[in-house]
C-alpha cells in the first residue's frame, strides 16, 4: 500500500509539472534515493531516471494529443 502511494505521488508530481497550470519544460524529483530528470522538447517527454548506485535508465515517450 506504501508503494502504491509513493509511486502515486511521483505520478501526480510529474503531471502537475508537465501538465498543470504553469507547465515546467524540465526539472528534477528525487524519491527514495532516486533521481528523475525530466524534459519536454515539444514533440517528447525524456525521462532520465538515475538511482543511487548511479545507474541510468532513459526513457522517451511521444507527447501526441491526449484525449480521453
Amino acid at each position: 500500500n506504501l508503494e502504491s502511494r509513493v509511486y502515486a505521488e511521483l505520478s501526480r508530481q510529474l503531471v502537475n509539472n508537465l501538465f498543470g497550470e504553469t507547465p515546467q519544460s524540465e526539472g528534477v524529483i528525487t524519491l527514495e534515493g532516486n533521481t528523475i530528470e525530466y524534459s519536454v522538447d515539444g514533440d517528447y517527454i525524456t525521462l532520465k531516471i538515475t538511482d543511487e548506485e548511479g545507474n541510468e535508465t532513459i526513457i522517451t515517450l511521444p507527447i501526441g494529443d491526449f484525449s480521453f
